[in-house]
């Protein structure tokens, strides 16, 4: 039986800059839920975290020169149901958002950043799109891939896809070697929330104009 910071990988999906235990990481991931807002822990111990990483900062902490933890063991990171936010403007979100997510503020009311999943919520686990996979996702992805601008070069697509074909592969990898994410050319969890992200603040800052 998995116990505080030493969960499975099986029992873990990744988030944008981290990973959560899967029902929280479904509910982080949902369409409309925190990925797609921009949303990301402030860095790679700001999600699930290790036991080893937890006497890491809990050392840290006795010292003095870090902040608040939570005794090895007993910490929710470990349990992979608690996120520290990068920026102040997301605890805003999450105040107004994030329970229809199963997000709240339970603990460590002296930290603005830290957030809890609470659950009562259920989404599904996101399901990867590749080569050859077909149908609506792929439709809605490819748009918005039509639609996204990158700094040095105009959409990632000239059009929408009912089907995922090389030309969507192609897209996809760039638009992951842009981001700095791994180039595979499959839209997993962590590549669909960054293009979710990214064109929702293309098109409040355009208008909706392509």
């Amino acid at each position: 039986m998995a116990s505080n910071g030493r969960l499975s990988a099986s029992e873990l999906s990744p988030i944008p800059g981290g990973e959560l235990r899967k029902d929280a990481a479904a509910a982080w991931n949902a369409p409309g839920g925190p990925a797609d807002a921009g949303l990301r822990p402030t860095g790679p111990m700001s999600s699930y975290r290790t036991y080893e990483e937890q006497v890491y900062l809990w050392g840290l902490y006795q010292r003095g020169e870090g902040n608040l933890a939570a005794y090895p063991g007993t910490s929710n990171h470990g349990w992979g149901i608690a996120v520290d936010l990068a920026e102040p403007w997301m605890r805003t979100w999450m105040d107004s958002h994030g329970a229809k997510y199963g997000w709240k503020k339970t603990e460590a009311f002296s930290e603005w950043w830290h957030m809890n999943y609470v659950g009562g919520v259920s989404f599904p686990t996101f399901e990867t799109l590749k080569k050859g996979s077909r149908g609506k996702r792929v439709k809605r992805f490819t748009r918005k891939l039509a639609f996204i601008h990158a700094s040095a070069h105009g959409a990632y697509l000239k059009r929408w896809y009912w089907r995922y074909k090389q030309p969507v592969v192609g897209a996809v990898t760039q638009f992951q070697k842009d981001q700095g994410l791994h180039p595979d050319g499959i839209i997993g969890p962590k590549t669909g929330a960054r293009i979710n992200g990214t064109f929702k603040r293309q098109w409040e800052q355009r208008g909706g104009k392509r």
